[in-house]
């Protein structure tokens, strides 16, 4: 089903070792050993549709319906890439990969399993083409990165990615970060894993299904729509649903991981990023955009119950519609029990005589829209009445908030264009490779 194209000479010269004295170099060999392997695992386990062959591109197919696999060599400035060549009017696209010939001067381990990521990595982007281009990087390269992860939880691809996202947990689910190389697309990968475990894999190609042009009665359908049909139709949830739980599970994370609440690996996950804020609290006129939390660490000094309430704020848009509020307790190694309520409820203060901080979340689950702006009051239950009392009598500053800046909401920045989520593509082998030096140089980073 593939063919490998490689040179023996040159500057794409691939190793040359040959074992079994066959007259093909045995890399070539592994590698396409091993694009056999990636593709009978998503079509024939997973059940992903094939892409389409290139039998019917009119020139420059690589000489026949098999999927194309090129060897050069990148310098370390990529190390590999979907590319589609021609479309169906439908969106569905073939193309070809390219990829790095010798991995010499590289992070991974070895080339062997250089070729592994690639091939599991870059061969996913081309079983999303088979549903259609041009979807949300995030969405494109987040399942990818899961794929790989998938396919062989042994390799470090998963892991290494995560922190892009978790760092930036205020960040709307569907919006990229800005620049060539955006750590959050591939980073958002912890939240199909999640979808996986908290429904089941299938999640994950329901989801491209539900992409496809007119799918669910919906055109063109973007991620966040095929996201909520797929939740609601297949699983009787919904994405809002799901956003809070996802929340919810990140709570428990790397030391405080707890895999009867949370993810099953949970301890090799990074926690994300949260705010420590020292009581009692008042933070007014918060901007806080759809599909996304606000993480607080909030130390008791001394209280013995602590609570936390969603006010809003007073000359802004009162709606505190969506907004979902979670707290807990927390120790060095452990999270108590998670109290969830609606923003406009009063949840029980936490007992803390035996804890020495909490920790509140303030979860939009709104799937578009512009952002909320609402107050939030942390400390004791008398203090939360005080904060309380002196936001709703417009003790804050209640003026004209400036635009939203690049976060989602109200002016969210725009997805990469192109079928090809890992970089720009053109028509030759120039500069527009370099975009992915910063992804590289990400990559060996983590792993050393």
């Amino acid at each position: 089903r593939f063919k490998i194209h490689f040179t023996r000479a040159g500057r794409h010269a691939v190793p040359l070792a040959d074992a079994n004295t066959n007259n093909v170099p045995d890399h070539v060999e592994s590698l396409a050993d091993q694009y056999d392997e990636v593709h009978t695992f998503y079509h024939d386990t997973l059940g992903y549709q094939e892409p389409p062959t290139d039998e019917n591109v009119a020139s420059g197919n690589g000489g026949d319906a098999r999927f194309d696999v090129y060897l050069l060599d990148f310098a370390r400035s990529s190390d590999g890439q979907f590319v589609a060549e021609a479309c169906t009017n439908a969106g569905r696209c073939t193309g070809f990969m390219v990829q790095e010939n010798d991995f010499a001067g590289y992070s991974y381990p070895s080339a062997a399993v250089g070729n592994r990521v690639l091939a599991s990595h870059e061969y996913f982007h081309a079983v999303q083409a088979a549903y259609v281009t041009g979807a949300s990087s995030v969405l494109g390269e987040g399942t990818a990165v899961w794929a790989t992860e998938r396919y062989d939880g042994t390799m470090d691809d998963f892991e290494a990615f995560l922190d892009g996202f978790l760092q930036n947990p205020d960040r709307s689910l569907d919006k990229p970060l800005p620049g060539p190389v955006d750590p959050f697309s591939y980073g958002s990968a912890i939240f199909f894993r999640f979808l996986e475990e908290r429904y089941e894999d299938t999640v994950i190609r329901r989801i491209w299904e539900s992409m496809v042009p007119g799918a669910n009665g919906i055109a063109q359908p973007t991620m966040m729509e095929a996201l909520d049909a797929t939740l609601t139709l297949q699983y009787q949830s919904s994405l809002a649903q799901a956003y809070l739980d996802f929340a919810t599970w990140n709570l428990m994370m790397g030391a405080r991981s707890d895999p009867s609440r949370s993810y099953v690996n949970g301890r090799d996950y990074p926690a994300p990023t949260m705010e420590l804020v020292v009581p009692p609290v008042q933070e007014t006129n918060l901007r806080h955009f759809y599909a996304s939390t606000l993480y607080r660490v909030v130390p008791v000094e001394g209280r013995t119950s602590m609570t936390a309430r969603v006010v809003a704020s007073p000359g802004l848009d009162p709606s505190l519609d969506g907004l979902e509020l979670l707290l807990a307790t927390r120790t060095r190694t452990s999270v108590g029990p998670i109290q969830h309520v609606t923003a406009t409820a009063v949840p029980t203060p936490l007992t803390t005589t035996s804890v020495t901080e909490i920790v509140v979340a303030l979860v939009n689950t709104n799937s578009s829209g512009n952002s909320k702006r609402p107050s939030l009051c942390i400390g004791s239950p008398e203090e939360v009445d005080a904060c309380v009392a002196a936001v709703s009598a417009g003790g804050v500053d209640a003026g004209v908030p400036p635009a939203d800046a690049g976060s989602g909401g109200d002016t969210p920045p725009t997805d990469p264009p192109g079928p090809c989520w890992c970089a720009k593509v053109t028509s030759s082998f120039g500069g527009t490779w370099l975009v992915l030096l910063g992804l590289a140089l990400v990559r060996a980073r983590r792993r050393r």
